[in-house]
């Protein structure tokens, strides 16, 4: 989902991150403007535009949790990430991926990025309340 944040770290955080606006233990959540929605790693993979908030482009959606920056660039992208990280029995990126387009290759799909150790299921129950105080504390926005 992100490139790393060092030679240890599973994911980056920004050079000059912008200020926290909600913290939760160890979880951080912000905010950036972005030209294209496109970039971000489950834009493909989810079927909606998201709207333009700024002058700046579109506002993507960052949370850290886990050791793992999780990046969105609209909250239909947050959701489905919530949905398929809290299935007990995760689908495989084949189905996913298949579901979505058939041309493409499981390896492509967002699910098959992200790093082994976080899949699973007592891991991914903490993400997902994770991600899901995420939401709640953006539905302002």
């Amino acid at each position: 989902m992100a490139a790393s944040e060092n030679a240890g770290a599973r994911s980056r955080w920004p050079r000059n991150p912008p200020k926290c606006w909600a913290n939760f233990h160890d979880v951080k959540c912000w905010t950036e403007e972005h030209p294209d929605w496109r970039n971000a790693p489950m834009a493909f993979w989810v079927e909606e535009e998201p709207p333009v908030r700024g002058p700046g482009g579109f506002l993507w959606y960052f949370v850290k949790t886990q050791g793992f920056v999780f990046e969105f660039s609209s909250p239909v992208q947050l959701r489905h990430c919530c949905v398929v990280l809290g299935t007990r029995h995760m689908p495989t990126s084949l189905a996913l991926s298949r579901a979505r387009h058939p041309a493409a290759g499981p390896n492509q799909h967002w699910l098959s990025r992200l790093p082994a150790d976080l899949k699973k299921w007592s891991v991914r129950q903490r993400i997902v309340a994770d991600l899901a105080r995420a939401q709640r504390a953006w539905e302002p926005l």
